[in-house]
């Protein structure tokens, strides 16, 4: 069962530094971000997300269990299907091959996933998808 991190979680966070930063940087860019799981352990971060023509989205980050070595999956509640999304459902917000450990954070994921919601909007109104693809 996924659980807010706790005071006692957040502590043994703390001295892993990742994800104590991590948490950080999400209260300060995304408010409504929260990382989930228990024992000092992430495995997910959930959120809204509010567009340009205010709609809010739910976001949920998953497989974070890997992270930062690994790209989170990221699924948003009550979207059509776009050329964007793989089979499974999970969005495609940025190109898996521009990962990088040491550059990209959640706050940054959480920023590419407005970006897309932004771009969605527009793909449903005029079917085209628009700007740059990555």
């Amino acid at each position: 069962m996924d659980v807010l991190i706790s005071a006692a979680d957040k502590a043994a966070l703390k001295q892993c530094g990742r994800w104590f930063v991590e948490q950080e940087k999400l209260k300060h860019f995304f408010p409504t971000f929260q990382l989930l799981g228990g024992g000092g352990s992430v495995s997910k971060c959930r959120g809204s997300l509010a567009t340009n023509w205010d709609n809010t989205y739910a976001v949920e980050l998953s497989q974070l269990e890997d992270f930062p070595y690994s790209q989170p999956l990221a699924f948003v509640a009550d979207i059509k299907p776009t050329p964007h999304m793989y089979r499974a459902g999970n969005i495609c917000y940025m190109n898996p091959q521009a990962w990088h450990p040491e550059r990209c954070t959640l706050a940054f994921v959480v920023g590419k996933i407005a970006i897309y919601l932004n771009k969605y909007e527009v793909y449903i109104r005029n079917g085209q998808w628009p700007g740059v693809e990555e």
